[in-house]
């Protein structure tokens, strides 16, 4: 999960001090494109490794699955 971890923060990285495409979630909230980006690998790399484990995230609106273990998941907001 390290390396993991530490290509979110790559993905992060790349977005530093520059602008950032932003758009409306469906409850109306705002979500940026980094955020999006990063929770979507997040997501693909905890799917690929914990296969049985649950995902609870901000920006992929929760995907529930009979689990007694879970992720869950708060991207650092860059909206």
């Amino acid at each position: 999960m390290q390396a993991t971890a530490q290509i979110a923060g790559a993905i992060m990285r790349t977005y530093w001090k520059k602008p950032v495409a932003i758009k409306r979630k469906p409850d109306a909230t705002l979500v940026s494109e980094v955020d999006l980006r990063i929770s979507n690998h997040l997501c693909q790399r905890i799917r690929k490794n914990y296969p049985s484990y649950g995902l609870l995230t901000e920006e992929s609106f929760n995907q529930y699955l009979p689990s007694e273990r879970w992720f869950i998941i708060d991207v650092l907001d860059c909206t």
